[in-house]
């Protein structure tokens, strides 16, 4: 510390304050003069605080920016928050899974539900025109009931088509872009 003290000066003439006041030869008003002595010498008390003022007025200019910086991510924070909350409010979310937007042999989906699906579909029998009896007698073919139960796959295109439609209407309507989340704050 008293290496510091020898390298600072005190002014011998303005009371380190950087300025002093003189009479206006002109009018006798004061008139406030600066100090050849603290204006000159780097190690005046003058200088030396002026210096350290500025320092700390560059260091309180970046500190309210970190608090305005701050501040903005906070906002961006609690943005996302209430889209999260306003998500899990329409739904719960564990209640979903994420699957692909259609199906495909690619993907693995043909080989999986090709051939899972059918239906039961009732046709007129043909060998008795759906009267239920050849000849006074009851039909083999449809055992007397004119029509007959068919057991029918549920083609590919047709689970697409319920797949798509699912997906359409199903799906979470608020996607994220890449850039809200992407984005470092």
């Amino acid at each position: 510390m008293s290496e510091l003290n020898e390298r600072i000066l005190d002014c011998p003439d303005c009371e380190n304050q950087g300025w002093y006041v003189v009479e206006n030869l002109k009018t006798g008003e004061p008139l406030q003069e600066q100090c050849k002595f603290c204006g000159t010498e780097e190690r005046s008390v003058f200088n030396i605080v002026t210096k350290l003022e500025a320092k700390n007025a560059v260091q309180e200019d970046r500190i309210i920016d970190l608090i305005n910086c701050n501040k903005v991510m906070q906002s961006e924070c609690d943005e996302l928050e209430s889209r999260v909350k306003h998500i899990e409010a329409k739904e719960d979310i564990k209640d979903r899974v994420l699957m692909p937007r259609e199906l495909t042999a690619e993907n693995g989906a043909k080989g999986l539900l090709i051939g899972e699906f059918s239906e039961t579909v009732i046709m007129p029998c043909e060998h008795c025109q759906t009267l239920g009896f050849v000849d006074d007698e009851a039909c083999e073919e449809c055992t007397g009931a004119g029509d007959y139960s068919l057991k029918v796959g549920i083609s590919w295109a047709t689970i697409k088509d319920i797949y798509k439609m699912a997906v359409k209407n199903l799906a979470t309507q608020e996607q994220p872009s890449a850039n809200e989340y992407g984005r470092r704050l």
